[in-house]
């Protein structure tokens, strides 16, 4: 479970998985066999995974939860059928053959689907229809109405194939971001070998964000910071309004155990609280209502803040026992320290199946995913817990740790670390991401400026300082830092790479080779090996030391 967002060098997997080949190979045998290759698959995705396909052209991001099916004996022309999970919505996408005899997208053949898709749904009124650019391609677009929901669908020619994406919430909710979400999915023809390499983030749909506040059980379970801190006050003052009612001293209780997590996840410092008092009266309630599921999990919660995970772990199970449909208590689970990576991982996946709407339950799958090495897949996830809430600080932070490192996503992480900087101006950890961001984008006053916001309030930061001087070195300051790389090297004797880079300076610009050398021996004792050592070794040799 992340701390902090300051990241490490770490290699990014590919997100393309079994499917990418198997398309392959399918695509030149024929749809009967490709048909019948597609139906030897799990018709459900138990993790998220990309769905590739080379003819017709296609990059779809799967969700955990997600069906992708082929085309059966009611349906012979169509390829695949795969159903997005988003929350609240439905997303489905399918694939069917198109002869040249046919003009989709031509007037009279958008007005024939109009009228069938009319005969089919009777109850739907307000048809709409428009023409479209999608990804270079002209594209059409039908939206209508029921009582119940809000339904539009894509059309969309692509290499003898026809495309129909079709997206239906409910009328009181905000739809997704539907052309968007189908730009992004590689139907555009493929790049050239010659063109430049894509990020290794691999970038899932972007739903719109949903409409309305949060419900109290969303905000209860968001790991957000101040949406939890908001919820705190509310569930202290409906316990205050009746000392007698238990339910709402547990969720009393469960608030302030899911806010302080939220804080130490984010590296904040919580607000001081009576765990064993606290934890007294969780189990107060738990005695009058064993039985529940609320109580069970209040417990729990406030067996993890006591640093008691036996205890946390044996009410929370409990709880899922009790309510085995509700993704809370799987999610409250999956944040007991010491739980297995592969546990989290199966516990986050059960928590989104279960309780899609849930924030935290996405949040914990994306971390769990990040552990196993899956950063790429790991944002898919992120992506859905902003579609519920735009504003949410774990799902922002969590995106931007993926986005920083690629120069195609780092304007994007830019931003994200800046509007959590505008929710909480005081999150250090995103603050010195941000310098670490402009400083890639050629930015290093701006880096400078944030670093030294870091410092004012964590003096002995020593990767600030190691920032700082990286800031001031690409602005030609090099006596300043040099003072920068030595100050990091005081808060932390032990911070190689600002060793490695006060000799740097101190040998090259400023040309003092007693500085140098001492800072490339005290480099030594702590990295004797590796291409730095070598070349701090090398210099060392030519000088004589």
């Amino acid at each position: 479970m992340p701390l902090n967002i300051r990241p490490v060098n770490k290699r990014v997997l590919s997100a393309s998985l079994l499917l990418a080949w198997l398309w392959a190979l399918l695509a030149a045998a024929g749809c009967a066999q490709m048909r019948a290759s597609l139906e030897q698959l799990s018709p459900e995705a138990s993790q998220p995974v990309v769905f590739s396909l080379e003819s017709p052209p296609l990059r779809l991001e799967l969700p955990a939860g997600s069906r992708l099916e082929p085309g059966g004996a009611e349906q012979p022309g169509l390829l695949f059928r795969a159903t997005l999970p988003w929350p609240g919505h439905l997303l489905v996408v399918e694939a069917n053959p198109r002869s040249p005899s046919q003009p989709p997208l031509e007037p009279a053949w958008t007005q024939a689907e109009q009228e069938r898709l009319a005969m089919a749904l009777p109850r739907a009124s307000g048809w709409q229809s428009q023409t479209l650019m999608l990804a270079g391609r002209t594209a059409h677009e039908l939206t209508w109405s029921t009582p119940e929901q809000q339904c539009r669908r894509i059309y969309l020619p692509a290499q003898g194939w026809l495309y129909q994406v079709t997206l239906a919430h409910p009328v009181q909710a905000a739809g997704l971001d539907l052309a968007s979400m189908v730009e992004s999915w590689g139907l555009a023809p493929a790049p050239s070998q010659d063109a430049p390499a894509q990020s290794p983030v691999a970038q899932p749909p972007a739903p719109a964000p949903a409409a309305g506040p949060l419900s109290p059980r969303q905000a209860l379970c968001s790991l957000d910071p101040p949406t939890l801190a908001r919820a705190t006050q509310e569930a202290e003052r409906r316990a205050e309004q009746d000392p007698r009612d238990a339910l709402a001293a547990a969720r009393m209780v469960e608030a302030k155990a899911w806010r302080s997590l939220a804080l130490a996840i984010q590296g904040q410092p919580a607000p001081s609280a009576d765990w064993a008092r606290l934890r007294a009266k969780a189990v107060a309630v738990y005695r009058r209502h064993p039985g529940a599921a609320a109580t069970r999990r209040a417990l729990g919660m406030a067996m993890i803040l006591e640093e008691r995970p036996a205890k946390a772990r044996q009410y929370l199970e409990a709880a899922a026992q009790a309510e085995p449909s509700d993704g809370v208590n799987l999610v409250a689970l999956a944040l007991v320290p010491g739980q297995e990576t592969a546990t989290r991982a199966d516990l986050g996946r059960r928590a989104v199946k279960a309780s899609p709407e849930l924030p935290a339950a996405h949040l914990v799958l994306a971390w769990a995913l990040e552990d196993q090495g899956q950063a790429a897949q790991a944002a898919a996830p992120y992506q859905a817990a902003l579609a519920l809430q735009p504003g949410n600080l774990p799902a922002l932070i969590g995106l931007a740790r993926l986005e920083m490192d690629a120069p195609a996503t780092r304007q994007a992480a830019g931003a994200r670390l800046a509007r959590v900087l505008e929710i909480m101006p005081d999150h250090q950890a995103a603050r010195f991401n941000l310098a670490l961001v402009r400083l890639a984008q050629d930015r290093p006053q701006e880096a400078q400026r944030l670093t030294q916001e870091v410092l004012a309030k964590e003096p002995q930061d020593a990767a600030a300082h190691n920032l700082r001087g990286l800031a001031l070195l690409a602005q030609k300051q090099y006596a300043q830092a040099g003072q920068a790389f030595e100050a990091a090297s005081q808060a932390d004797p032990r911070h190689a790479q600002a060793l490695y880079n006060l000799g740097g300076v101190c040998a090259g610009q400023l040309q003092n080779n007693a500085c140098a050398g001492q800072a490339f021996r005290r480099f030594l004792e702590l990295e004797p090996q590796g291409p730095r050592a070598d070349k701090a070794r090398a210099w060392l040799g030519r000088h004589g030391q």
